[in-house]
């Protein structure tokens, strides 16, 4: 069964937990909410081979399932 993490900000520190949830052996969907497009090239750039099937990307609270 596949768990959901909703992750909040990714910048720095939100970052290197995108980074230690990519490596959780257990299938994950992983829920980014960020306003910062910024934030959101820097994983583009510097995770490349992450599966992007895996991320969903938001930008308003709202948005994010349930």
């Amino acid at each position: 069964m596949m768990k959901s993490v909703a992750l909040i900000g990714c910048g720095n520190i939100g970052f290197r937990h995108l980074q230690a949830l990519l490596n959780v052996k257990s299938p994950l969907k992983i829920n980014i909410l960020e306003t910062c497009k910024n934030a959101k090239f820097r994983v583009h750039k510097e995770l490349p081979n992450y599966q992007r099937d895996q991320i969903s990307w938001f930008d308003e609270l709202d948005k994010l399932p349930k």
